[in-house]
C-alpha cells in the first residue's frame, strides 16, 4: 500500500486533512481506494478529519501599523530611542515582509510598555501629539481668574 499525503495514523486513529477527506468521500478516486485498503488492515481504528488548533489567548495587534509605532516613540520615549527606530525603518525598507519585520522588531523592544500605555493622555492614539496653545493675555486673564 502506497502512502499518500494528508493521511495519517496517529495514537490508532487514523486522522485525515481536510482536502484528503473531501476526495476520500467520493468513491472511484485513489484517496477512496487508499482509505477503504487502511481501513481495512485496521478495522478498529476510527477515521477522523484533523481540525486546526485555534490558539484563543494570542495577543494580536490589528491596530499596530508603522506609523502608530512611530507615533508610540515620538510619544513615550526619547530621541534615541526614535533615531534607532528610524534606523529599522530605513534598514527593512524594500524588503519582503517589511510590516511583519517591523512588528517584530517594535515588540521585541516595547510590547510591554505599548500594552501599558495609556494613549488617552495624549488624546487619541491616531492623531498628531497637540501641540500647546500660544498664551494671550485672554487665556492668561482666564488662568488667573480660575
Amino acid at each position: 500500500m502506497k502512502k499518500m499525503n494528508g493521511c495519517a495514523i496517529k495514537e490508532n486513529t487514523i486522522v485525515l486533512t481536510k482536502a484528503f477527506a473531501k476526495l476520500a468521500y467520493t468513491p472511484g478516486t485513489a484517496e477512496f481506494r487508499y482509505l477503504a485498503e487502511l481501513h481495512k488492515a485496521f478495522p478498529d481504528f476510527p477515521i477522523v478529519q484533523r481540525t486546526a488548533s485555534k490558539n484563543e489567548d494570542k495577543e494580536k495587534f490589528t491596530d499596530l501599523s508603522v506609523d502608530r509605532m512611530e507615533k508610540f516613540i515620538k510619544w513615550f520615549k526619547g530621541e534615541k530611542e526614535l533615531e534607532e527606530f528610524q534606523n529599522a525603518k530605513a534598514f527593512y525598507k524594500g524588503t519582503a515582509g517589511y510590516y511583519g519585520k517591523m512588528k517584530k522588531w517594535f515588540l521585541d523592544k516595547y510590547k510591554k510598555e505599548y500594552l501599558n500605555a495609556d494613549f488617552s493622555k495624549v488624546n487619541k492614539p491616531d492623531e498628531e501629539k497637540p501641540a500647546e496653545a500660544p498664551t494671550t493675555e485672554e487665556t492668561t486673564e482666564l488662568a488667573n481668574v480660575a
